[in-house]
């Protein structure tokens, strides 16, 4: 029964929490039912074109078991289920959880709910939020100094490190850069650039406009055909904040420590596809 799993996921919780941190993730599981209630559309994390329910769990990134899982409709995206996680953490007595999360569960109302409830995060910051791109913007000319750079899982990773402050508390911000991850999305788009270029020949004017590539090109008709200009204004923006990370945390550790701890949630993603 549902009391009976609760019961269970209390004491276990109690037993593994204060031992390693809890990576928290969300995944789709995909269903061809007609009885399950649960089931919704939503963004689905395997492509398929099925309804699907969600399941939230928390991970031990250092056990590699789970603690808690719960179940959520199809269609909740992941930004909204931390706070739901967050009240079965306090039930479950796990006062000292530390979540780890990617940017799909950030936002300034999960951020601050934590910090108000002294859960120790550590999550990274999608540049949809304004200050992750001021801290890249701030970070961008020493960046690559050899002074700050160490490898992790044979990545070679520059870093910058700074304190901010959030809602009158601190937190340590952590930007990371990765050559190579810059390069290869430099690569990928121009490639996809160039390519659209050459089709573009066969393509009528609403062809064009459909395209994802479009934006990254100025078209014009003359006597002689069409004239093609990349539009490296946009094209430069599209690759600005390529290659960077951001990592928040109201912990303090090492930038080289910090990331280990963020890469080490893949544990979660790895527990999803056995079950799946």
């Amino acid at each position: 029964s549902d009391n009976e799993r609760l019961k269970f996921f209390k004491e276990w919780g109690k037993y593994r929490a204060e031992r390693e941190y809890l990576a928290f993730d969300i995944t789709s599981i995909s269903s061809y039912s007609k009885m399950l209630e649960m089931l919704e559309p939503g963004y689905n994390r395997d492509g398929e074109d099925l309804p699907q329910i969600n399941m939230g769990m928390l991970f031990g990134e250092t056990s590699m078991l789970p603690i808690f899982y719960n179940l959520y409709q199809g269609s909740i995206k992941d930004v909204k289920t931390l706070s739901n996680m967050l009240k079965y953490a306090e039930h479950l007595n796990l006062s000292k959880v530390r979540f780890v999360m990617d940017k799909g569960f950030y936002s300034d109302k999960n951020v601050n709910e934590m910090l108000e409830k002294r859960i120790k995060f550590t999550i990274a910051v999608p540049f949809t939020a304004g200050y992750a791109k001021t801290l890249v913007d701030s970070a961008r000319k020493n960046i690559t100094s050899p002074a700050n750079s160490f490898m992790i899982n044979g990545d070679l990773i520059h870093f910058d490190s700074k304190v901010m402050s959030k809602k009158g508390k601190r937190l340590y911000a952590s930007v990371y850069y990765n050559e190579r991850h810059y390069i290869d999305a430099k690569e990928a788009l121009l490639k996809n650039i160039i390519l659209f270029e050459d089709k573009l020949k066969n393509m009528n004017e609403n062809s064009y406009n459909e395209s994802e590539y479009a934006k990254y090109l100025i078209v014009r008709n003359s006597k002689k055909g069409i004239i093609i200009h990349r539009n490296e204004e946009i094209i430069n923006e599209a690759l600005k904040y390529k290659g960077y990370v951001v990592i928040i945390s109201n912990e303090k550790n090492e930038p080289h420590e910090v990331l280990r701890i963020y890469r080490a949630k893949d544990s979660v993603e790895r527990a999803f596809d056995n079950l799946k």
